[in-house]
């Protein structure tokens, strides 16, 4: 279990655990044209037609869209040259997994910080995500989309709490990069009570993500839970600085799901040489 769903048992909200990691920083919300696209897209009524236009709306957007979808990294099978063809050829729930994505990164801090660096941080972001995206496309191909979102967003709320409290959080950032083998998540928990995982799906609830990616966001470092789908746990324990856990990861495909180590070196080496065009197509 997660740890926002174990306090949840306890009776502290989404928004208490806010309140209790990030103060008095305001956290940032989607822009109105993300919002409204998103609208459309949990709109089962509406046509393709308004999806396009609700992309071709905001130019921004759009050429970040087309941009990541042609990237290696998403793994498309064919070019995708507008908005319309997005809309057609992925499907509302990739479209929607992208527009979030996007969204996402569009409103947290990028301000370096001790211990943040917001190149580092994207470009791990980016390669765990395309990772995610493999390892499901192997495990369960229907939910590659939601593993390569929840891969990219599951470490969300570090920049958001290096910018809230950045003192002590980064702090503890720069203790846990400069310590292999140490899990991010146990820090927090000893030093404040929460975690990134349950702050990080505090801030998804509020935005009114989905559900599953609330989940998975929650539950990324639980190794035998089912919050989050298998490819998101796999990936959950990848760091910004190496340290080994590739090897690890290797070694966790193999156990608990049979993966070939050929099969696993190739999915990351491919993230490896596609995770720096994932993080300029997304801006």
């Amino acid at each position: 279990m997660g740890l926002l769903a174990f306090l949840k048992g306890q009776g502290l909200t989404a928004d208490r655990v806010l309140d209790k990691a990030l103060g008095n920083y305001e956290l940032p919300s989607f822009s109105a044209g993300t919002l409204a696209l998103l609208r459309l897209l949990r709109d089962p009524d509406a046509p393709t037609a308004a999806l396009a236009r609700g992309i071709e709306s905001n130019p921004a957007l759009l050429v970040k869209v087309l941009r990541t979808v042609n990237s290696a990294s998403f793994g498309m099978r064919r070019q995708i040259g507008s908005a319309q063809q997005a809309a057609v050829l992925m499907g509302r729930s990739q479209l929607e997994s992208l527009v979030v994505s996007i969204g996402v990164k569009d409103s947290l801090p990028s301000v370096p910080a001790q211990g943040f660096e917001p190149r580092r941080f994207w470009f791990a972001a980016s390669r765990r995500a395309s990772i995610a995206r493999g390892i499901a496309d192997r495990l369960h191909p229907q939910t590659q989309a939601e593993a390569f979102t929840a891969g990219l967003l599951q470490d969300m709320a570090i920049p958001l709490l290096a910018a809230a409290r950045p003192k002590e959080y980064c702090r503890l950032l720069t203790h846990w990069h400069a310590t292999p083998g140490v899990e991010l998540d146990d820090l927090e928990d000893a030093e404040f009570g929460w975690n990134h995982g349950a702050v990080g799906a505090s801030m998804a609830e509020r935005w009114g993500l989905p559900k599953s990616l609330c989940a998975g966001i929650d539950g990324h470092h639980i190794e035998d839970g089912d919050e989050a789908a298998p490819a998101v746990r796999l990936v959950g324990p990848l760091r910004e600085v190496d340290g080994g856990c590739v090897a690890r990861l290797v070694e966790r495909c193999q156990a608990s799901h049979s993966i070939k180590a050929d099969d696993v070196i190739a999915v990351v080496a491919k993230a490896e040489a596609s995770a720096q065009e994932l993080m300029v197509a997304l801006g």
